[in-house]
């Protein structure tokens, strides 16, 4: 959505979306590392992931706990979204604070809003799903112009 407007996207939806690293994200990421390799997080997570979870899991810690990607940033690219956005975060996230979500509503290229659900971790759709439903659809009514 950043990089492309050749017409093809009608809007976006982000849930718990990062633009920047941050310290809680990192703090973040090691405390998984450490659940997942006390074998609880793994558990959890194979029922989503199946056989793959370790490469799944490993793929994504190893790069956001790697010395190199301590300076992520993509901000860059928000002016280039110009179809409505729709940006939603969880108050409670634990991987980050809401400096991403007004990065995001801020710096966007066209219409964009946000939705911050209190109580609520970084998993939206499975901590407020009903919520997060009514949202979407009230967005993709109101806001995008789909044929």
């Amino acid at each position: 959505a950043g990089t492309s407007n050749d017409g093809k996207l009608a809007g976006v939806i982000t849930l718990a979306a990062h633009v920047f690293n941050e310290p809680i994200c990192v703090a973040g990421i090691q405390q998984a590392k450490q659940a997942y390799q006390q074998g609880k997080l793994r558990q959890g997570l194979a029922l989503y992931h199946g056989d793959n979870v370790d490469c799944a899991f490993w793929g994504w810690n190893d790069v956001w706990l790697n010395p190199a990607f301590l300076n992520f940033n993509i901000e860059a690219y928000l002016n280039n979204i110009q179809v409505p956005l729709l940006v939603v975060q969880g108050e409670d996230d634990e991987y980050g604070t809401l400096a991403q979500v007004e990065s995001i509503v801020l710096q966007a290229g066209g219409y964009a809003e946000s939705l911050v659900i209190p109580s609520c971790k970084h998993s939206i759709h499975r901590q407020a799903s009903d919520q997060l439903i009514l949202a979407i659809c009230k967005f993709t009514e109101q806001k995008l112009q789909i044929n």
